[in-house]
C-alpha cells in the first residue's frame, strides 16, 4: 500500500507541472492565434488606410493651415501684417511687434512674433480670439497682462477706464517646400 501511495505521489509530482505547462502553452497559443487574426485583418485594410492617408495628406497640403510665404522672413511680415489689420478693426493700440525668427525644429518651421498691445478687455479678447480661430493656424504663448486705470475728462465728467497692456508670442507655421 505504501508503495502504491509513493508511486501515486511521484506520478502527481511529475504530472502536475507537466499539466500546468501544457495548459500555459495552450493559452499562449490561443492568444497568439487571436493576434494573428487581428494582424491579418489589419493587413487586409492596408490599401484603404493608405488611400485615406494620401487623401488626408493632400488635404493638409492644400489647406490654409500654414503661411504660404516663400521665405520665413516674408511669413513673419505676413504675421505682423495680420496682427496690425486686426488691431485696426478695434480701438486697441498696437505698441510693438518684433519678429523672433524661425525655429529649426523637425516638422513645420515655427515663425514667432512678439506682440505688445494696449486696450480694453473687449477689444483685446476679440483680437486674441481672431488670431487663434482664423486660418492660418497661430498659437498664442507666454501671455502676460497688466492693468492700469486711466482717467478721462469729457465735459466736466471724470471717467475712469481700465486699460490692459498685454504681451505675448504669436507662433505661426511655415510649410517646408520639400514636404
Amino acid at each position: 500500500m505504501l508503495t502504491l501511495i509513493t508511486a501515486l505521489v511521484l506520478i502527481l509530482m511529475i504530472f502536475t507541472p507537466w499539466w500546468s505547462k501544457l495548459v500555459y502553452y495552450a493559452e499562449q497559443q490561443q492568444i497568439l492565434a487571436e493576434r494573428l487574426v487581428t494582424y491579418n485583418k489589419m493587413l487586409r485594410q492596408k490599401p484603404q488606410l493608405e488611400e485615406r492617408l494620401s487623401v488626408a495628406t493632400a488635404r493638409l497640403n492644400s489647406s490654409d493651415l500654414y503661411f504660404r510665404s516663400a521665405t520665413a522672413e516674408l511669413a513673419g511680415a505676413e504675421l505682423q501684417r495680420r496682427i496690425s489689420s486686426l488691431v485696426d478693426t478695434t480701438d486697441a493700440k498696437l505698441i510693438s511687434t518684433q519678429n523672433l525668427g524661425v525655429s529649426k525644429e523637425a516638422g513645420p518651421r515655427k515663425i514667432a512674433v512678439r506682440v505688445r498691445l494696449s486696450g480694453d478687455m473687449d477689444d483685446l479678447s476679440k483680437i486674441l480670439y481672431e488670431l487663434e480661430s482664423q486660418p492660418p493656424v497661430t498659437i498664442i504663448q507666454n501671455l502676460s497682462m497688466r492693468s492700469k486705470r486711466v482717467s478721462m475728462r469729457r465735459n466736466r465728467q471724470n471717467k475712469t477706464q481700465n486699460i490692459i497692456d498685454i504681451n505675448f508670442d504669436l507662433i505661426g507655421f511655415l510649410r517646408l517646400r520639400d514636404q
